[in-house]
């Protein structure tokens, strides 16, 4: 299903960005594993696991907990922010991180909801693979086609979901992700600027966001954001916050509501 693109008028966010070039560098200068930062512990097997992008330190993760904090869908949802090495580690690799270390964590993880951000969106599905529980997925600007031509893929992370990839190819072409796509929802993003029209977000083209190449989905949908300046980058880095992105919100809200 694709409707029609939902436009949204980009302001402000100049401190946050700024907070964001911080942890850029602080994620590109050294590796971390896996960490597991979750919400007040529930009794429920309700889980949404929210997987940030490269070189992220989970600002969506949270900006998302804080939007979904009093919506009466989310209270019996517990919610896990998980950090990984997006930078060192294929995405492959960090699959295999993320759910040892959600195994070590004895959850009852037999009904969840996957959200990823970017590269987390990849990371999502490619956990998927391995046998991960899903009812949903949820991806926001992810690369499922590669990243744009012009974007270097100059660490072992983000050249795992280059566009000539064989890793990236293989997830494209397994059985198990295929037989899930009917759970799969896809959002990408596209702008206009002072320079015109633009179907991609700088970083991820509109085609790869939405993973036009796999056949039918359960959901694509396009947010498109309107500048009053150039916006270059600006807006796959919008991807990371809900506010830009009301239909996340919504389509969130309408899986967390079914039994």
């Amino acid at each position: 299903m694709m409707r029609k693109p939902e436009q949204t008028f980009v302001r402000g966010g100049f401190f946050e960005k700024s907070r964001h070039g911080l942890t850029l560098l602080r994620v590109v200068s050294r590796r971390s594993g896996v960490t597991l930062r979750k919400s007040e512990a529930l009794p429920t097997n309700k889980h949404l696991i929210l997987l940030h992008g490269w070189a992220s330190g989970g600002e969506e993760s949270r900006d998302l907990m804080r939007a979904l904090r009093d919506v009466p869908e989310a209270q019996s949802w517990q919610f896990w922010d998980v950090g990984y090495d997006s930078h060192g580690a294929s995405f492959v690799q960090s699959a295999d991180h993320i759910i040892a270390a959600l195994t070590d964590a004895r959850a009852d993880f037999s009904d969840v909801i996957l959200i990823g951000n970017s590269m987390g969106g990849v990371v999502a599905r490619q956990m998927v693979t391995q046998g991960f529980p899903c009812r949903a997925l949820i991806s926001v600007v992810s690369p499922h086609h590669g990243p744009a031509p012009w974007i270097p893929v100059p660490s072992r992370g983000p050249r795992s979901i280059a566009r000539w990839s064989p890793a990236l190819r293989k997830l494209n072409g397994h059985p198990v992700d295929i037989a899930h796509r009917g759970r799969y929802h896809f959002f990408a993003i596209t702008y206009q600027d002072l320079l015109g029209y633009h179907a991609h977000d700088g970083i991820v083209q509109q085609h790869s966001a939405l993973g036009c190449d796999l056949g039918p989905v359960a959901q694509r949908e396009t947010v498109h954001l309107r500048y009053r300046t150039v916006a270059t980058f600006d807006a796959h880095w919008r991807g990371r916050f809900v506010a830009n992105l009301p239909p996340v919100l919504g389509t969130l809200r309408v899986l967390m509501k079914q039994n």
